[in-house]
């Protein structure tokens, strides 16, 4: 599985750029382990709640297997990511 992060900024109520400008991929085919590591506040509840759509991003965008996270693709994104 592919999960991308393309420039992506996250506003969270009160706390704005909790995730500001991200670009990663975390690809499955090149290790088989993720970790997501960081200080409290640095944005990784926010990063992961986004895979699945249930923040979207300000800014930037999220590709889950090629599938743009927006809301009117959840239902295929949510059926690839648990």
């Amino acid at each position: 599985m592919k999960i991308e992060f393309c420039q992506v900024t996250i506003d969270r109520p009160g706390r704005p750029g909790a995730l500001n400008c991200v670009d990663c991929i975390l690809d499955s085919d090149l290790s088989g382990c993720w970790a997501v590591l960081g200080a409290n506040g640095a944005g990784k509840s926010t990063m992961l709640e986004a895979v699945p759509g249930l923040l979207l991003p300000s800014r930037g965008g999220v590709l889950v297997v090629a599938i743009p996270v927006e809301t009117k693709n959840l239902p295929r994104v949510r059926g690839r990511v648990g």
